[in-house]
């Protein structure tokens, strides 16, 4: 199944059912978003918010602000000893007209933002503040809206979201594949002025860190983002300010996580770890020149990807030649050359078993004498990234440090797919993308479902799990082109907080 915008409270884990293959989507339908909670007044829109759907046609609006008409008054005059005369209704108000347009931009962090008005004789945007931070306020998103004149200033009030098709539609699936047990888990949130939060964990010797992140690790990064954010900010900050203070709150909310697990790791001794990727979808910002949405320039939507292992990103864009992969994250394995200078500095050993694995370990000795016991796999480990891994973690041979990759959204770009590596084992980043696009998937979980089927007929051994959240704002064309097999280079404006 499919849903549309804002993400369930609770996280969907991978399926821990014994069973020799099977995938196990979280139902979804595509349905209306409605507001459970009102948090105009809200001056905390940062905190975690749950969003209520209804079986609403995609064509119900939903206002913002509403307000009541006045109500005149039927009570007249009445006269001693005669018959009191009827009450004559006061003339209904005439309505105030409702403009169309469509949204250029809104930034929820800041609470302002501005309306195309294709009835301005001048090509005047008009001012918008104030909505609701759950509400989808993508770039183009068409909207009804009346003006009122504040200051001098055209103002849009009671502004209604008229198409709902305007939004983030997602689906999951996971399986445990050809294993016994299922140690993957994923996760869904919105997190209001922030944005819409998707991950994929990949657990490794047991679930506790998977599970672990789950919970905390969207919490963590909703705390760490209210210490950079300053406090009555409005229109004082730019949009290069803001990437680098999300950017940076990734990264420290992937650290404070991990250090808060290595903690209770110790008085367990558990030796458990995990790698991951977040993907953080954030709308509102200002880009003169630039357009995330077709036909509107000015605001653009960013996507921010984080990771830590051999978990994987990419996006699905749509170009003359047929579909392009883009990919998201780079896979930190001891094979980088980067990531190999880094694990010999902090006292680490890289090199490769005797199947031919590369992997990575503090112990002295040749890699390849090493046994196949459980202990020992996991101080040789194939990831030079994650979090947990408390006996590699000290020296910090194994980094909680995230790769963070920032990318500016454009009307080409469809979906994004993550997936842990059972994926990407057996499969191309552009046979994902060819299995994504075909015509006869109908829906987001039909596609989820698909990629984890290929993967399993191609031989992979891994758990499998797979989240596509895909933006209805985007040029989709269901298309059975074909796709690109070279990935597209990150462009240069690309921020990349990797240090």
């Amino acid at each position: 199944g499919e849903r549309a915008g804002s993400t369930p409270r609770d996280p969907t884990p991978a399926s821990d059912t014994k069973q020799a293959i099977r995938i196990a989507p979280v139902k979804m339908t595509q349905q209306a978003v409605e507001p459970q909670q009102n948090h105009d007044d809200d001056d905390d829109v940062d905190g975690e918010v749950v969003v209520h759907v209804t079986n609403a046609s995609e064509s119900q609006a939903i206002t913002v602000h509403p307000e009541d008409d006045d109500k005149p008054s039927i009570a007249g005059p009445q006269q001693h000893g005669k018959q009191p005369a009827q009450a004559v209704p006061a003339p209904a108000p005439a309505p105030t007209p409702e403009f169309p347009g469509m949204i250029r931009w809104y930034n929820k962090r800041r609470r302002i933002g501005f309306i195309v008005d294709p009835k301005s004789k001048r090509g005047h945007d008009v001012f918008v503040t104030n909505l609701r931070s759950e509400l989808p306020t993508w770039p183009g998103a068409p909207v009804l809206f009346q003006k009122r004149e504040v200051d001098s200033k055209m103002v849009a009030a009671n502004v209604k979201f008229t198409d709902l098709r305007y939004n983030v539609f997602s689906a999951v699936g996971s399986s445990e594949g050809r294993k016994p047990d299922n140690e993957d888990r994923c996760a869904q949130y919105n997190l209001g002025s922030i944005g819409n939060f998707y991950a994929v964990f990949d657990g490794h010797g047991g679930v506790g860190c998977a599970e672990h992140l789950v919970k905390t690790l969207h919490r963590q990064l909703l705390a760490t983002w209210r210490q950079h954010w300053p406090v009555n900010v409005h229109g004082h900050i730019n949009a290069d300010d803001e990437v680098r203070m999300v950017s940076s709150a990734l990264t420290e909310a992937f650290l404070a996580t991990d250090k808060v697990y290595l903690q209770a790791a110790g008085k367990k001794k558990l030796q458990d770890g995990c790698t991951a990727i977040v993907a953080l979808l954030v709308d509102g910002f200002e880009a003169p020149k630039q357009s995330t949405a077709p036909g509107v320039t000015g605001g653009v939507t960013k996507l921010f990807c984080a990771n830590l292992g051999d978990c994987r990103g990419i996006l699905c864009r749509h170009t003359k030649t047929g579909w392009l992969p883009v990919r998201l994250s780079e896979d930190h394995t001891p094979s980088r050359a980067d990531e190999q200078k880094r694990v010999i500095a902090a006292g680490g050993q890289v090199g490769m078993d005797k199947a031919g694995c590369w992997r990575v370990t503090k112990q002295k000795g040749a890699l390849s004498e090493l046994k196949k016991d459980k202990k020992e796999e996991r101080r040789a480990l194939t990831t030079t990234r994650g979090f947990g891994f408390l006996d590699m973690k000290s020296p910090a041979i194994v980094s909680a440090s995230p790769e963070v990759k920032v990318f500016t959204l454009t009307p080409e770009d469809c979906m994004v797919i993550l997936a842990s590596d059972g994926i990407w084992d057996v499969l191309t980043d552009a046979e994902v993308v060819t299995i994504a696009t075909e015509k006869s998937h109908k829906t987001d979980d039909a596609r989820v479902q698909a990629i984890i089927k290929t993967a399993l007929n191609k031989g992979s051994g891994d758990n499998m799990t797979v989240v596509i959240f895909r933006l209805g704002w985007g040029k989709w064309h269901r298309s059975s082109d074909r796709v690109e097999e070279k990935p597209e280079a990150p462009k240069a404006d690309d921020l990349d907080m990797f240090a």
